[in-house]
Order: structure tokens, then C-alpha cells, then sequence
């Protein structure tokens, strides 16, 4: 009986883990999905000010041109 013990325990290890290894997934799905939504704006903000830096560039070249 002593032997079964640890087996016994081992099992029951191995089977819990199995099951809570499909909600764990599921949870880094939606870190990933709350990581992409929130990486959208961050993109965006990015864009718009690379778009600003290049008209002030374009501005200060013409204005260097004449």
C-alpha cells in the first residue's frame, strides 16, 4: 500500500496538470489578443508622428531651397 501511495499521487499530478494545461492556453490567447489591441493605438501614434516628422523635414528643406 505504501508503494501506491506515491503512483497514486503521481497520477493525480499528471491528470491535473493535463486539464489545466487547456485553460492555461487559453489564457495566453487572451494576453495575445489584449497585447494586439493594444499595440493598435500604440502603431498608430507611431505612424502619426513619423508622418509630422516628415512634413516639418520637407518644410524646413524647402524653405532651405529657396
Amino acid at each position: 500500500m505504501q508503494i501506491l501511495k506515491p503512483v497514486m499521487g503521481l497520477l493525480l499530478f499528471l491528470s491535473s496538470w493535463s486539464v489545466s494545461a487547456t485553460p492555461f492556453y487559453l489564457v495566453v490567447d487572451d494576453v495575445v489578443d489584449q497585447i494586439a489591441e493594444g499595440a493598435f493605438p500604440v502603431l498608430a501614434i507611431g505612424l502619426a508622428s513619423l508622418t509630422i516628422l516628415a512634413i516639418v523635414a520637407m518644410i524646413r528643406w524647402a524653405r532651405g531651397a529657396m
